[in-house]
C-alpha cells in the first residue's frame, strides 16, 4: 500500500511518510494540526489488511467457499488482532511500552475482509537515537528498560514475538 493510497479514518489526520512494513501490515507517520493553532500532533498508524492480499480471498472463493464463509474466517482473524490490541491497552502507562490510542476497522471496498487501523505513539527506533559509542551505564539502563517492558508483558501473559533493534 503506497503512501498516497492510505486513507486515515480519523478526521484531520494526514500521512506524512511510510515508516516500514512487515508480515502484519504497514506503519505510517501521521499528523494533524491541533485546533486553530500552529501546533502539530504526530502519531503512527499501523494499517492491517485482512486478508493481506486480495488474491488470498479470491483463491478461497474460486475453491468453492461461499462469500459468507470467507468473510466469517476473516472476521475471526480481525477479532484475533483486536484481542492483541486489547492486551496492548492493558500496558498503557508503562514508560517502556509503546501505547495505542485508538483503533478503527472497516469492510474492504471489495466486500471481502477488513481494514484495521491502529493509531499509536510515534517513537524513534533506538538504533537511530544512539551514538556509535555508548557509555556502559547507558547500556545497563537500556537493558533494564527492556527487561522492565518484558516483565510488564509477562505479568499480562503477553509474548512479544518481534523483539529486534528496530522495535526497541
Amino acid at each position: 500500500m503506497n503512501q498516497t493510497s492510505v486513507r486515515i479514518p480519523w478526521p484531520g489526520w494526514e500521512v506524512v511518510k511510510f515508516l516500514g512494513g512487515g508480515s502484519f501490515g504497514s506503519v505510517y507517520e501521521i499528523q494533524r494540526k491541533l485546533f486553530e493553532t500552529t501546533k502539530v500532533e504526530k502519531a503512527a498508524v499501523k494499517v492491517i489488511r485482512v486478508p493481506k492480499e486480495e488474491a488470498d480471498a479470491q483463491e478461497l472463493l474460486s475453491s468453492g467457499y461461499a462469500l459468507e464463509s470467507v468473510n466469517a474466517r476473516y472476521l475471526e482473524d480481525l477479532q484475533d488482532i483486536a484481542k492483541e490490541y486489547a492486551m496492548m491497552a492493558e500496558l498503557k502507562g508503562n514508560a517502556n511500552v509503546v501505547y495505542c490510542d485508538d483503533t478503527h476497522y472497516e469492510k474492504n471496498p471489495d466486500g471481502i475482509g477488513w481494514m484495521l487501523y491502529i493509531r499509536m505513539e510515534l517513537l524513534t527506533p533506538l538504533n537511530q537515537h544512539l551514538p556509535e559509542s555508548i557509555p556502559e551505564e547507558q547500556v545497563y539502563k537500556l537493558g533494564m528498560d527492556l527487561c522492565n517492558a518484558l516483565i510488564a508483558c509477562k505479568k499480562h501473559n503477553i509474548i512479544h514475538r518481534d523483539i529486534k533493534p528496530g522495535n526497541v
